[in-house]
């Protein structure tokens, strides 16, 4: 196995990309690396964390892995572009704006001062904006959701429940106008905010919110029927869920009130 025996990976590189690539698998691995050796690196990619440790030792401390260069950039942070950045974690996939200063103003910042620090955290690479979206890099959003989990105080809880509220109301005000000569719109919007929507609605059901978690199943009920999801349970329904609270059963699935209003929702879109 040569340097170039990376199919259309390689033939999807411009020139100066190739010899980039081309020198890195010299520089680190030979000229002929083996099958297994390559099998085992990609298989220790998923561990973002580790992964570099062995191949940087000549590289500066901070460069060393990728959590440590990750440390570093969020040590050149403000507090409040670093609160920022850990809360807006809690978003999955990416938001608009309108949700990012829902979710992550509080506190120490404002809900006008969001929109400030954005910028200058896409300004300094952490945060990525594309077609009216905030992201942030797989690595990135994995770091700051242990950065989250590890706030001081209930910082945590308290973005996710604004995460949830802010979902909520937006599926039910989308529930509206998916009823109207804006539903094509409404359409893609909610499918864009699927995941987010997945994320809300599986914290409800953990935090044993039921009446939360009703109000957002009937709101997504006729979303769900227009997209044909009427032939299986929607897979943003959580499932093997087995609370030890009376009000979601032993059963392991949604409460009875859920499925009632679930069902009752599809009956009245029909």
């Amino acid at each position: 196995m040569n340097r170039y025996d990376a199919g259309p990976v390689m033939a999807d590189l411009k020139d100066f990309q190739r010899a980039t690539v081309a020198h890195v698998i010299d520089r680190y691995f030979g000229t002929d690396p083996t099958r297994p050796f390559l099998a085992d690196l990609a298989a220790r990619l998923d561990n973002r964390f580790r992964v570099l440790t062995a191949t940087l030792r000549a590289a500066p401390t901070r460069q060393r892995t990728l959590r440590a260069a990750i440390d570093w950039s969020w040590g050149l942070l403000s507090e409040a572009e670093q609160i920022v950045l850990r809360r807006l974690a809690a978003c999955a996939d990416g938001c608009t704006l309108e949700a990012a200063e829902a979710v992550c103003a509080g506190g120490r910042v404002r809900r006008d001062e969001v929109l400030d620090l954005l910028g200058q955290l896409v300004d300094r690479s952490l945060v990525n904006l594309q077609d009216g979206r905030y992201r942030l890099l797989e690595s990135v959003a994995a770091y700051c959701v242990e950065r989250l989990a590890k706030a001081d105080g209930e910082d945590d809880r308290r973005t996710r429940e604004r995460h949830l509220a802010y979902y909520v109301d937006f599926a039910e005000h989308a529930d509206s106008r998916l009823r109207c000569r804006e539903q094509r719109l409404w359409l893609g919007r909610l499918e864009a905010e699927a995941a987010n929507i997945r994320s809300a609605l599986a914290y409800a059901v953990r935090r044993e919110v039921a009446d939360t978690a009703l109000r957002l199943v009937n709101a997504l009920a006729w979303f769900w029927f227009l997209r044909a999801a009427i032939r299986r349970r929607p897979s943003i329904l959580p499932t093997g869920r087995t609370p030890t609270s009376p009000r979601w059963g032993t059963a392991g699935a949604p409460p009875r009130r859920c499925r009632s209003a679930l069902k009752s929702s599809f009956t009245r879109a029909s």
